[in-house]
C-alpha cells in the first residue's frame, strides 16, 4: 500500500524496455520519459491512472462483463464447431489466439473481419516485451506497434463521425469522453492499443497452456 501511494518513487511508468545487443548481453531499448502522456492504464501513475481507470471502471465491471456471455459464447461455438468438424488442427490459430481477439473486437466495437491483422499486428508487437529480441526485431515489433496505434485511431475517427446512436463498445463510450473532454484523444488511442495488445495476448496464452495442460493429463480429460 505505502508502495502503491509513492508514484514519484516507484513508478508504473515502462520507460525502457530489454533486448538482446547481439550478443546475448540485454542492453536498454529506451520508450519514453517519465510523466510522457504515452503511458496510460496499467503503465500510468497518478493523476492520469486514475482518470483511465475512473473512464474505464464501470464498463469492465462483473456485470458488465457478464453481459457479454451470450456473445462471447457464441463465438466459443462457432470456433469449436470448426475445428471439430475438421478432426484435426492447429489450435493455437483455429481456436485459442481467435477466441480472444473476437471477443475484443466485440467489447471495443472493432470488425470482426479485423481479426487476422489485429492478430498479426500483436503478435508482432509481442517482441518488444519478451527480453530477448535482438535490435532489427525490436524495431520491427515497434512499426507493428505503430501500424497497430494508426489502426485503432482510423477505427477512433470513423466511430467519432458516426451518429451517438449507431456507435458500439468502448469506441462509444471513448468517442463521449472525447467530446465531453475528459480524455485527450491521444490517450485513447494509447488505451486502445493497450486493450487490444493485452486483451489478446495474455487470454490466448492462457487458453493455450490449459489445453496443452488438459491434452496431456488423460485423468483431467
Amino acid at each position: 500500500r505505502e508502495v502503491v501511494g509513492r508514484p514519484e518513487d516507484f513508478s508504473s511508468n515502462l520507460v525502457s524496455l530489454l533486448h538482446d545487443d547481439g550478443t546475448g548481453c540485454p542492453v536498454a531499448y529506451r520508450m519514453a520519459p517519465f510523466g510522457d502522456p504515452i503511458h496510460v492504464l496499467s503503465t500510468a501513475d497518478p493523476p492520469l491512472h486514475t482518470r483511465h481507470r475512473k473512464l474505464l471502471q464501470s464498463h469492465l465491471s462483473p456485470a458488465t462483463v457478464a453481459a457479454l456471455e451470450p456473445a462471447i459464447s457464441g463465438i466459443v461455438d462457432e470456433l469449436l464447431s470448426v475445428a471439430l468438424g475438421a478432426g484435426s488442427v492447429e489450435i493455437v490459430s483455429a481456436f485459442t489466439d481467435a477466441v480472444p481477439a473476437r471477443t475484443i473486437c466485440e467489447l471495443i466495437g472493432l470488425p470482426p473481419a479485423d481479426v487476422p491483422k489485429i492478430l498479426d499486428l500483436v503478435g508482432r508487437t509481442g517482441a518488444l516485451l519478451d527480453g530477448v529480441t535482438e535490435a532489427a526485431g525490436m524495431h520491427d515489433a515497434m512499426h507493428a506497434a505503430i501500424a497497430l496505434a494508426v489502426y485503432v485511431q482510423e477505427a477512433m475517427d470513423a466511430t467519432i463521425a458516426q451518429p451517438a446512436a449507431e456507435r458500439q463498445g468502448l469506441l462509444a463510450v471513448f468517442a463521449d469522453a472525447i467530446g465531453s473532454g475528459t480524455v485527450e484523444a491521444g490517450e485513447v488511442r494509447d488505451m486502445l492499443v493497450v486493450l487490444v495488445s493485452a486483451g489478446v495476448e495474455t487470454t490466448a496464452s492462457l487458453l493455450s497452456t490449459a489445453l496443452e495442460t488438459l491434452a496431456g493429463d488423460r485423468a483431467l480429460q
